[in-house]
């Protein structure tokens, strides 16, 4: 008796979300492109290498980190999440930060959270900080609070950042990289660890962390969340390195644009495992390049 064994049939592949449209509009042509500093944008600050120890980030250094303020009935005014300035009205920051929530303001030009007088080193003085209320709050309309897909949101400040002042500059959005794929290199956090459960570093920290391929994070989040094309898996070395960022912070790294060294803000701080820096376990951010149509739609509001 012959017995027929049938052909099990292969799985299909696991199908990631298409891209959206940024990835094919020439973002050059839109109506609000002029309406970000880009020759302003990203200053890689000439005192860094002199004054930075350790992981701590230098006075300056990243000139566009943004603290949000919340109404908290227990504690008055406390910050739970930070952001980047990218325009002189709009603050970048992560949907989670602003949907359901108290926010109250923004911090701009901050460093020693326990300095209330001017920040100083070697004898240089940073300017004053600038605190400014809130115009409005724009929530991409497809933000899942339960999967965090398109955790990404705009600030609109009601006056304008003073960018002239050398601690608060913009970042520069990816607006000219034809390739934003990141895996295999590093990148970098920073903040003041303002998340909505640890507790605060007094001054701002950086690490550099790892980019990791999709498919990691996808095979580590599957079971609890979908883990998308829009989205960059980074970190998991361990350590407190990686708990340097603020939740709605940056990903960046350091890039030309017409030829001058500039931070390119590649992602921003989404989820992660609960406890940060656990072997092993990235964290997920948002990245910014399939969203840059969306933002240039909104700065005009």
């Amino acid at each position: 008796m012959t017995t027929t064994i049938k052909p099990t049939k292969k799985p299909k592949p696991t199908q990631w979300p298409t891209r959206l449209i940024s990835d094919e509009y020439d973002l050059k042509n839109h109506k609000n492109f002029n309406m970000l500093p880009i020759t302003e944008c990203g200053p890689i600050s000439v005192l860094t290498n002199r004054i930075t120890h350790g992981k701590t980030a230098a006075l300056e250094e990243f000139p566009w980190m943004v603290l949000i303020a919340y109404n908290s009935s227990d504690f008055g005014i406390e910050f739970r999440c930070g952001g980047t300035i990218i325009s002189e009205r709009f603050i970048l920051t992560a949907a989670h930060c602003i949907l359901n929530t108290s926010i109250f303001g923004v911090r701009l030009g901050e460093y020693d959270l326990n300095n209330t007088d001017q920040d100083c080193a070697h004898s240089y003085c940073s300017p004053p900080t600038q605190d400014l209320y809130i115009e409005d709050t724009i929530i991409h309309p497809k933000y899942n609070p339960k999967t965090h897909e398109n955790d990404i949101a705009l600030i609109k400040l009601l006056g304008q950042a003073d960018i002239s002042q050398t601690n608060i500059r913009p970042i520069c959005l990816p607006l000219f990289d034809t390739n934003d794929d990141l895996a295999g290199k590093y990148a970098i956090i920073s903040g003041w660890g303002a998340t909505e459960i640890s507790d605060m570093s007094a001054v701002p920290m950086k690490a550099e962390i790892p980019v990791l391929p999709m498919t990691t994070c996808k095979e580590i989040y599957d079971k609890y969340t979908t883990i998308t094309i829009n989205q960059i898996c980074a970190g998991g070395r361990g350590g407190r390195d990686s708990c340097a960022g603020d939740s709605g912070g940056p990903l960046m790294t350091a890039g030309l644009i017409d030829g001058n060294p500039r931070y390119i803000q590649y992602g921003i701080v989404s989820f992660g495992p609960r406890q940060c820096g656990s072997e092993g376990q990235p964290g997920i951010y948002t990245k910014t390049k399939p969203y840059l149509k969306w933002i240039l739609d909104n700065l005009d509001r």
